[in-house]
């Protein structure tokens, strides 16, 4: 479908942050459990139960466009987690396996801050 007009543009890339919020919200319980240094786990924790409310202002934006909040696949964030699933199941040693999933959030904060800035 032709973009047209900024709604064109605008409701389907919406749609792709609902969709990544949900994804990364569905992956921080394994990144928390797999954080065994208490400020990691920590910092893991407080992404998934902040205050933010990242979540709840998209489904507030759905609303006010009175739309229903429904995600649409965002490729990078169906790859992403699986990415570092793999690689932190190849890891072996405790420091190496925090970089990793450092790494992994922060490929995953990024991705989001795109999709907001586009």
């Amino acid at each position: 479908m032709p973009i047209q007009t900024l709604d064109d543009l605008f409701q389907p890339m919406l749609k792709h942050v609902l969709h990544a919020e949900r994804k990364t919200l569905k992956v921080l319980p394994k990144m928390v459990r797999r954080a065994l240094y208490p400020t990691l786990k920590a910092a893991f924790v407080q992404r998934r139960e902040g205050p933010d409310g990242q979540l709840a202002r998209l489904e507030d934006v759905f609303a006010a466009l009175g739309k229903t909040a429904r995600g649409a696949r965002c490729d990078a964030m169906v790859g992403l987690p699986d990415e570092g699933d793999t690689r932190m199941g190849e890891v072996i040693d405790i420091e190496t396996m925090y970089a990793a999933l450092i790494a992994r959030g922060q490929a995953v904060e990024h991705s989001e801050i795109a999709r907001h800035g586009r």
